[in-house]
């Protein structure tokens, strides 16, 4: 993406970066920004980095089972994040056939998940046997306004009891 924004006349430099984070399509935003290219990193993905418009990459997407034997085959724990916001059919459907190509887990507490769906979640945790995690779907600070930070990191103040079953089933398999 940086390649064909440059090509089109808008480099960038990205000197944001943690020794540990990708580096995503908000990055270029924020980036586009901070360059005067855009005004906000929303115009950015409308008119430059968003699915089907000029700068965007596409990639090769392989399937959920494809993704899960990969997680599993690296010594991860595949947990399927936020089930509630996916687009891809029904979580009471989808999850039996997740469940049998190895998924370990659901994302139970996100800011999107009331308490009704929450409670669906731990049930379907409990009849598969599936770890529980959380999350908000924290992508760092919004460089743009880091005052105005959506969700904030553990907003939910989950037990770390969670997590150690995740890293059991990470050391068996």
């Amino acid at each position: 993406m940086l390649e064909n924004l440059a090509s089109m006349g808008y480099p960038l430099e990205l000197t944001y970066t943690e020794s540990n984070m990708a580096l995503g399509r908000p990055h270029i935003a924020s980036a586009m920004v901070k360059a005067g290219h855009v005004d906000s990193t929303q115009e950015a993905f409308e008119r430059f980095i968003g699915e089907d418009c000029p700068a965007y990459v596409h990639y090769e997407k392989f399937s959920a089972q494809e993704g899960i034997e990969l997680i599993r085959a690296s010594g991860g724990v595949p947990v399927w994040a936020h089930p509630y916001l996916f687009c891809g059919g029904k979580v009471e459907e989808v999850l039996p056939v997740l469940v049998a190509a190895g998924l370990m887990g659901i994302e139970v507490f996100h800011p999107h998940h009331g308490n009704n769906k929450v409670n669906r979640l731990k049930k379907f945790c409990q009849e598969y046997n599936l770890l529980m995690t959380g999350g908000t779907d924290y992508h760092g600070y919004d460089l743009e306004h880091p005052e105005k930070e959506k969700w904030q990191l553990n907003q939910f103040h989950l037990p770390l009891s969670l997590l150690e079953p995740i890293k059991e089933a990470a050391i068996l398999y």
